[in-house]
């Protein structure tokens, strides 16, 4: 091949390089966030225990969900879905969970379900901020919290926990960081260039790395199924050896739908973690 034939295959294949860098920098967070409504008709809220409450995340209305079978309960677990999923998807399982004198905060991210705008990092804690500090004036008090996230929800629970301030955190099918996770989707090479340019960069693992040094006493509890294809189970157990204090359950023959395919599993961390942390709470 002659020089400029090579030069001319170089310079082709660098434009498209380029062009292909450039168009997954300004559409990653399109591909990032998969929003959905809801449908016109939803049985959920015919529920009387289910409380609509609203708030705004940069002037756009929102609307997270508190269930409660009791009228003031001691303990709130908030809630937080996956990035295709719909905060009122949790009731099925919740509402089927034996667990005295608790309610559930349930928070969709902006973009998602009845909310306006388009979900960020910088957005989506604060919608959980706006959620909470909406349930506690409805409340007229402030209960205990505990937070589960799942999936892209337990990257925004541990970006959250300054101001949650847990009893503990159950983490179901967590990611370490979303360059991690663009290092599975598009390879190391093309990752480690384009990591300057990530925008929601949820770095989990120095979040609980941080927390749980500050916070030793908390219970930290990571499930992962090992049949999981979209988030690696090598990355819940990354996160577990942040400490041998962290809980970690890997369940086999189960995928990515944890919660729904181990429901027992599920609603029995959930008493647990009620049952020996709500006494470390003030």
């Amino acid at each position: 091949m002659k020089t400029a034939e090579l030069s001319s295959l170089i310079w082709t294949f660098l434009q498209a390089f380029l062009f292909l860098s450039f168009i997954l920098v300004v559409t990653q967070r399109y591909q990032m966030y998969h929003p959905r409504s809801y449908p016109k008709k939803i049985d959920f809220l015919s529920e009387k225990n289910i409380t609509i409450l609203p708030y705004q995340v940069e002037g756009k209305p929102q609307k997270a969900f508190f269930y409660s079978p009791t009228n003031k309960p001691q303990y709130v677990w908030v809630m937080l879905g996956g990035n295709a999923s719909l905060a009122l998807e949790w009731f099925d399982l919740i509402k089927t969970v034996s667990l005295a004198d608790t309610g559930y905060l349930m928070v969709d991210y902006p973009g998602y379900g009845y909310n306006e705008g388009h979900p960020s990092q910088t957005y989506n804690i604060e919608a959980v901020k706006k959620a909470l500090a909406s349930l506690q004036t409805d409340l007229g008090y402030k209960p205990k919290l505990f937070v589960l996230g799942h999936s892209l929800g337990s990257a925004v629970a541990l970006a959250s926990l300054e101001f949650i301030q847990p009893c503990a955190i159950v983490l179901v099918s967590p990611f370490t960081s979303m360059y991690a996770m663009v290092q599975k989707t598009i390879g190391l090479v093309w990752a480690r260039l384009l990591k300057p340019f990530i925008w929601d960069t949820y770095n989990s693992y120095q979040y609980l790395a941080t927390y749980h040094a500050s916070n030793p006493k908390i219970p930290i509890t990571i499930i992962h199924g090992n049949k999981d294809l979209v988030v690696p189970v090598s990355m819940g157990r990354e996160l577990a050896s942040i400490s041998p204090n962290i809980h970690y359950i890997e369940l086999p023959s189960i995928d990515h739908s944890l919660p729904y395919q181990a429901p027992d599993v599920f609603a029995k961390v959930l008493i647990d973690s009620v049952a020996s942390a709500s006494s470390l709470c003030n």
